[in-house]
């Protein structure tokens, strides 16, 4: 897959293999390769990318009851 971008990008292994978090130059670098119309929209690669630290960022606050003191903000209404 790296020989198909030109240059290839040092950073392209470590996203497949799942150590290192796609990067919005890495997101172009996607869409210009695949194309927008083939599932390559940067933005969508980068919705992905921030749905999946999301997803991290609560397991790991529920691992750690990170979370379990704050209180959630209560609104009145008019």
């Amino acid at each position: 897959m790296s020989s198909m971008f030109n240059p290839p990008h040092p950073g392209l292994s470590k996203v497949v293999n799942g150590r290192a978090a796609i990067s919005p130059s890495m997101a172009l670098r996607i869409e210009r390769w695949l194309g927008r119309d083939h599932g390559g929209a940067a933005e969508v690669w980068l919705a992905q990318q921030a749905a999946y630290d999301l997803w991290q960022a609560r397991v790991a606050a529920k691992a750690s009851k990170t979370l379990s003191g704050v209180k959630a903000l209560r609104l009145q209404t008019a």
